[in-house]
């Protein structure tokens, strides 16, 4: 004779289902945390050090070129990557120290949840506040470049050729690193659906 649907405990059913992943344990958590943070100073320090060679790169343009243009575009990059860098600073580091995974089991959850939430909602928006803020800088040392004398032993048609091709290969470069980061993103959201 079938079950009366009437005698059936619902809170017994929902805990009866299969999980779709195995729950992970507070010295697991306490890993995955600590582990984050590495991970997140060791970005900050690469970042750091690119933004800095960045600016060693662009300040003789700002002082040597002869376009204006140029000169603009390069100061406008070397303000952007001081930007972005400032910008890393406030969202980079971690917003205090691990909890203890024996002590404060609900309070690692949470700074766990509140870290990677942070980190990912960062990438997720890092076309705004790290890719755009460069784009008018380098739109106007190529657009200095395409105004200007063509380089030594090129033809002006050659040169611009060059300047458009840079421009596409600094645009597949600029959607790489967004949908890496889309991708990064999506990975720290599944690790906070795991919690």
């Amino acid at each position: 004779m079938p079950t009366d649907p009437m005698d059936l405990d619902p809170q017994h059913l929902w805990q009866s289902q299969p999980t779709e992943y195995d729950p992970m344990t507070l010295a697991q958590i306490h890993h995955e945390a600590e582990r984050l943070q590495t991970r997140v100073r060791r970005r900050n320090l690469r970042e750091y050090l690119a933004g800095a060679i960045g600016i060693l790169f662009f300040a003789p343009v700002v002082i040597f070129s002869h376009s204006w243009m140029m000169q603009a575009g390069a100061a406008w990059v070397i303000a952007a990557v001081l930007y972005i860098l400032w910008r890393l600073s406030r969202v980079g580091p971690s917003r205090g120290a691990i909890p203890a995974a024996e002590t404060q089991g609900a309070a690692l959850v949470d700074f766990q949840r509140a870290e990677l939430t942070r980190q990912r909602d960062a990438l997720r928006s890092v076309g705004t506040w790290y890719l755009a803020p460069v784009l008018p800088g380098f739109a106007l040392i190529l657009l200095g470049r395409w105004f200007g004398p063509p380089a030594a032993h090129r033809t002006a048609a050659t040169d611009h050729l060059i300047i458009v091709l840079a421009a596409m290969i600094a645009a597949l470069m600029l959607l790489v690193v967004w949908l890496l980061n889309q991708r990064g993103a999506d990975r720290l959201q599944r690790r906070i659906d795991e919690l």
